[in-house]
């Protein structure tokens, strides 16, 4: 996870013959300088259960580490397309009021039964509870 190799990606697999699954597209967090940011870059979690249901549907919940979390849609596996994001603030101090690194490691995420979105961060940001609207933005910088 990191700035040294490709730009961190998901990979998303068509595994209708399970011998042979095969890539049909990638998604890359739209342009941002989140190398130059600090920590660790990269997809990490995904919210896979919601109130310890697996979850289905068309929109994957991806911890980023720097990049905050990050909304995609796979309504067309095809062609994934960021719908939301949200990067919390770094703090300076950490756990226990210790001097913290001024960077986000979004770590974690959840779902629960209401639509809320639970993540966590590993460098003292905290908990952070989100509510996705389902309001899309358009951007020509991010499609």
């Amino acid at each position: 996870y990191g700035c040294h190799e490709a730009r961190p990606q998901i990979y998303i697999l068509d595994a209708t013959d399970e011998k042979e699954p095969r890539l049909i597209a990638t998604f890359k967090v739209p342009d941002g300088d989140f190398c130059g940011r600090g920590g660790r870059f990269g997809p990490h979690q995904f919210a896979e259960t919601k109130d310890g249901e697996i979850i289905g549907g068309s929109l994957l919940y991806v911890a980023y580490f720097n990049a905050g979390l990050r909304i995609v849609d796979i309504s067309d596996p095809f062609k994934p397309r960021e719908v939301g994001h949200y990067i919390p603030t770094p703090r300076r101090k950490g756990r226990e009021g210790r001097e913290s690194k001024n960077v986000i490691q979004t770590n974690d995420v959840d779902l629960d039964s209401r639509g809320l979105i639970y993540i966590t961060d590993r460098a003292g940001a905290g908990l952070h509870i989100l509510e996705f609207t389902g309001k899309v933005w358009k951007s020509d910088e991010h499609d």
